[in-house]
């Protein structure tokens, strides 16, 4: 069957020539199976009882058997074939090593099948396995780690059924698994006695079975694990492990004091009254400060100390020869400068010298930073300039105060601004005014129940309708911020403007509210207004930018006019319409650069053909135009108009005004802070990032991040990550 596979012939199509010669030749021999009798009771009266396995493998196959070997009270021995197991080899190529494994494996399977279905009625006394491989041998009895991956695999799965000792060689001649893995006809299956009953030596007393050594193969070698060994060596002094090992200036102090203490009393023990107990002095604590301090220098300053021993100063870097440094009477490297005539202490005149990037100094600043109640990098820096003075202080400063969670929840630095995305296909798509959408709600406003003195208000507020493509303004009043107020709301706008298929909002109550009640109205107004709402994330204002400027541009209008005074609601709705037609009359692109030319395309062009606000110009109505001509007139000005739109304004949205830079993108399990405007940044929620949201384009700009109270979705612009 897999020659046939081979082969490639079809359902329908002959065998090829010699397979089909094969196949009669083995058809032929067939019935000559039927002389052949296997006794159905192996097991007889028996003192002994052994199982045997042969296994082997060919570039044809691999095949496994299994022998019970019994003997009687009087002496006799009997062997029983008890089964069998072959399988072809894969056409994927193996060595013929491998496949001897593959053999292995199929009978270790075997006779674990075998002594399974024994062991309940009759005792094993002993499990032998046999193979004419010496190169399979080798790799059953050796530690599996030291081979490669395929043979390390299946030699752990045999030891694990077949302890390695179990293992024997046999000759080729006389493995009975040789007739399987090569396969025989009928006519020689029959009356092949070394596969019925096992090799004729397997009757016999173990004194007397063949003796064979297991020969070491380049194939073994082969298939050896590769290990690459590398060396480092690493000259670290136990004063750097120390100092590794400690996160406070003030721990490693009181350690290494303690150290220094005990080496002291070690080396005096024959003067008792000179060793040194109880609490560590001030004075032990300093000198351990200075241990740690001349060594950073040494480490670090070693050719500087070097040259100003040997009277080579002028020899320093540039940086140091501004210092003046001198060497103190405990070797230390110190600031020489002007200021040895100041009425001073000494350590203050002449400040310890100290690397910026060391972990000393690390320790040094962080020490200080905490003692002194966090202060600023300045106020540190000057404080620190008392004892020490630090290569790059400020630089050094900054590395350790950007890293205090205190520090950073007091002042916290938000996420930079992902790079700012492509337009959707609604901004930049010829739509029927109105027909896609973005909504706001803006107030309150003081509205008064009527006119005169006392008269009592209630709170007002606009929604202000924004068309995604020409930016048209359609604004209405509510007296409230409800699902129903806005509802209304709506509905007014689609009488008005005509039907809306997509609203862009945040996720504010009234909207979300807004659009389940649609949901839920599916035969009444979902299916005559058809509108699909589109939320934005929560936090996220700046993901529709064309309503919260369109809000900012009516309020701003609206805080001129009305000023102070309260408006009833007749007439704060009449001013807000005129802040609509004076809105929907500015221009979107720029003016043309011809002096005569005093037009502009605006929003108000594909409301009603012309701007909403405009000069008077001479009454055209006794003109004489046919009904037909004024129809291709109006359609070839609202062509004109598009055109406009395409060519002149659609090129002025290609830029990216802001957010330019193209940041690495938040990962999933960094700790933020969840900005949160109405506290204090000291209260807002630490969360960790649990999912990230990508765009089409790949960039991250919305998270979901999971707090102490729960899952939260928000952009990234709104979160703060901590500098861990």
């Amino acid at each position: 069957m897999q020659l046939l596979w081979v082969s490639g012939v079809s359902w329908d199509d002959d065998a090829p020539e010699n397979l089909a010669s094969e196949w009669q030749e083995f058809k032929a021999q067939l019935p000559s199976l039927k002389s052949v009798s296997v006794p159905r009771r192996m097991v007889k009266d028996f003192v002994s009882l052994e199982v045997h396995g042969f296994c082997d493998a060919s570039e044809l196959g691999y095949c496994a058997v299994v022998y019970l070997r019994t003997s009687g009270e009087d002496g006799t021995r009997y062997v029983h074939l008890v089964c069998s197991k072959s399988r072809v080899a894969p056409l994927r190529k193996l060595s013929i090593p491998r496949l001897e494994l593959l053999a292995a494996v199929l009978l270790a399977d075997l006779i674990a099948s075998v002594a399974e279905a024994l062991t309940p009625l009759h005792k094993i006394c002993e499990i032998c396995a046999w193979s004419d491989s010496s190169v399979a041998l080798t790799w059953i009895k050796s530690c599996p780690s030291r081979w490669q991956t395929f043979v390390a695999n299946r030699v752990s799965h045999i030891q694990d059924i077949i302890p390695p000792d179990c293992w024997r060689h046999v000759r080729t001649g006389d493995n009975p698994a040789d007739c399987g893995s090569r396969g025989l006809l009928p006519d020689d299956l029959v009356h092949h006695n070394n596969w019925w009953q096992g090799p004729s030596w397997l009757g016999l007393d173990k004194v007397d079975w063949p003796k064979s050594t297991v020969a070491v193969d380049l194939d073994v070698l082969y298939e050896e694990r590769k290990v690459t060994v590398l060396t480092v060596s690493v000259k670290e002094s136990w004063t750097d492990n120390l100092m590794n090992k400690f996160s406070s200036l003030r721990t490693l102090q009181r350690v290494l004091a303690y150290c220094r203490r005990f080496a002291y009393n070690a080396r005096n023990q024959k003067m008792p009254n000179n060793l040194l107990s109880g609490p560590l002095t001030p004075l032990e604590l300093k000198q351990a400060l200075m241990f740690l301090v001349c060594h950073a220098q040494k480490h670090h300053f070693a050719s500087e100390i070097e040259k100003v021993t040997s009277g080579l100063s002028n020899s320093l870097p540039k940086a140091l020869k501004k210092l003046c440094p001198f060497l103190d009477d405990a070797g230390l490297l110190r600031v020489g400068g002007r200021l040895s005539r100041a009425s001073l202490e000494f350590d203050v005149k002449h400040p310890l010298l100290l690397p910026r990037d060391n972990r000393l100094t690390y320790l040094l600043i962080d020490e200080y930073h905490r003692r002194f109640m966090h202060p600023g990098i300045q106020t540190l820096h000057n404080l620190l300039a008392q004892h020490f003075w630090i290569m790059s202080p400020k630089r050094a400063i900054y590395a350790v105060v950007s890293k205090c969670m205190k520090c950073f929840r007091v002042r916290p630095l938000g996420a930079p601004a992902p790079f700012m995305g492509d337009l959707p296909a609604y901004r930049i798509t010829q739509l029927k005014a109105f027909s896609s959408s973005a909504v706001d709600f803006g107030g309150p406003f003081d509205i008064a129940l009527g006119r005169g003195r006392g008269n009592k208000t209630y709170k007002g507020y606009i929604c202000v309708f924004v068309c995604t493509a020409t930016k048209a303004i359609h604004t209405e009043l509510a007296t409230e911020l409800s699902s129903d107020a806005f509802l209304a709301a709506l509905r007014r706008f689609v009488a008005r403007r005509g039907r809306c298929s997509r609203l862009v909002s945040d996720q504010g109550k009234n909207f979300v509210g807004a659009s389940n009640i649609l949901q839920r109205l599916v035969e009444d107004a979902a299916a005559r207004e058809a509108i699909h709402f589109e939320f934005n994330p929560p936090g996220s204002p700046h993901f529709s930018g064309l309503a919260e400027a369109g809000i900012k541009a009516v309020k701003t209008h609206l805080s001129r006019v009305i000023g102070n005074q309260r408006l009833t609601y007749e007439e704060f709705s009449t001013v807000l319409t005129q802040v609509e037609a004076l809105l929907n009359s500015r221009p979107l692109t720029p003016l043309s650069s011809d002096p005569n030319d005093f037009s502009a395309l605006t929003p108000g062009h594909f409301l009603t053909t012309e701007p909403l606000s405009v000069v008077p110009e001479e009454d055209l109505a006794d003109v004489r135009v046919g009904p037909l001509q004024r129809w291709k007139l109006l359609q070839k000005m609202h062509q004109d108009f598009w055109s406009k739109w395409s060519k002149e304004y659609m090129h002025t949205l290609q830029q990216r005004m802001k957010w330019h830079d193209k940041e690495s993108n938040i990962q999933v399990g960094a700790l933020v802070l969840v900005i949160n405007e109405q506290t204090s940044p000291m209260k807002w929620p630490l969360g960790r990032i649990v999912e990230t949201h990508p765009g089409s384009d790949g960039i991250c700009r919305v998270v979901s991040v999971r707090t102490a109270t729960g899952l939260y979705k928000r952009p990234v612009v709104k979160l703060c990550p901590l500098p861990v």
